[in-house]
């Protein structure tokens, strides 16, 4: 995820996500790392509100399902008290593009691995927030690219 302090609190939220996160003060952030806080905090909005389409979220992140999200019996009555629909309503009548633009599977890999450079093989491509740049290849890990 993407962190930055605010002041006071910080925020943190993921690529192309619509949903981010308001943490208490910087030290908090810490432990929302340590302990996992954002991926479940995910898992709590996909089990409440996505339905059947939770499967999606556990193929791209497999992790998730042994997660536990805590007891979500408030949640799950607010939703049924306000007679809510379906996630698959929402994604037909309200967001029918949704899936075009993000599809609910990923397509196939294009690359796989590491980019080093031609004129010094111990440099690899590094990607960082605000680019990418040539440092020491980091053996055992590799990049993904599409």
């Amino acid at each position: 995820p993407h962190c930055q302090d605010l002041k006071e609190r910080s925020y943190c939220s993921a690529p192309c996500s619509m949903i981010g996160h308001l943490f208490r003060k910087l030290p908090y952030v810490q432990e929302v790392v340590k302990d996992n806080l954002i991926d479940r905090n995910y898992l709590r909005v996909a089990r409440v509100w996505m339905d059947e389409y939770i499967e999606y979220i556990f193929k791209r992140r497999p992790a998730m399902r042994k997660l536990d999200p805590g007891d979500l019996t408030e949640q799950f009555a607010i939703r049924k008290r306000l007679n809510c629909k379906p996630f698959k309503w929402f994604l037909t009548e309200v967001a029918p593009d949704l899936v075009k633009v993000f599809p609910l599977i990923d397509p196939p890999d294009k690359a796989w691995g590491m980019l080093r450079s031609n004129y010094n093989s111990s440099l690899c491509v590094q990607t960082e927030e605000n680019g990418f740049h040539l440092s020491s290849c980091i053996e055992g890990t590799s990049g993904y690219y599409k």
